[in-house]
């Protein structure tokens, strides 16, 4: 998960273009240089065909860490339940269920989850005076880095959010944090039931994009 999270200026997302979008204009480009003087241009055209190599490597070690985490979901199929929530794809639940082994429980409400994720803000105070600080720089970091990637994901999607304003992937990642502790508290009872389909879902809409 972490070299996914680093990755990401890698596999152009800052660029809005995809890995492979990158690969096939680079590819594009290449055949131009070599068409207008291929002597001349032969170190670029060198320095650009070893980018995309470390591009499509990184692409097979970003799919072979996704099939890890198809084969848990395939054996803990409860987790599908936590797909449900906006925002919270194949790598966020996964992840959620194996940090809480499968016991949301662990956590006395939604707060206390959203606690554990670092989503909620920071106090410290003296003399009975407490002051409400900013973003808690505790939390797992894993379920942080999802969260809120999961977040950006939902106002990606929105469209009427504004897509800069970090307050609000901070909310709203905190709101998914909360709903994912709602639905995990009863994923030993759904255990027991058939599995959501999400095919259609507009959760599913949204987590494809990211996570």
């Amino acid at each position: 998960i972490a070299f996914l999270k680093e990755q990401d200026a890698t596999l152009c997302y800052s660029y809005s273009m995809s890995p492979e979008e990158t690969i096939r204009k680079a590819n594009e480009y290449t055949v131009k240089l070599n068409a207008e003087d291929a002597d001349v241009n032969f170190s670029l055209i060198t320095d650009i065909q070893d980018q995309c190599a470390i591009i499509t490597l990184i692409l097979k070690r970003r799919q072979n860490i996704y099939a890890a985490f198809s084969r848990y979901l395939d054996k803990h199929p409860e987790c599908r339940y936590l797909m449900a929530v906006p925002g919270s794809g194949l790598l966020l639940a996964a992840t959620s269920h194996i940090v809480t082994l499968g016991d949301f429980k662990r956590f006395k409400n939604p707060r206390a989850f959203a606690a554990y994720t670092g989503f909620v803000p920071e106090h410290s105070g003296t003399g009975g005076k407490n002051r409400i600080k900013g973003l808690s720089e505790k939390g797992n970091p894993v379920l942080k880095a999802l969260l809120y990637e999961g977040a950006n994901a939902c106002i990606g999607h929105n469209g009427k959010q504004n897509k800069k304003d970090k307050r609000e992937k901070i909310k709203l990642a905190g709101e998914i944090a909360r709903s994912l502790w709602k639905i995990g508290i009863n994923l030993k009872s759904l255990k027991r039931t058939s599995t959501p389909n999400l095919a259609n879902s507009k959760a599913n809409a949204i987590n494809s994009l990211y996570f």
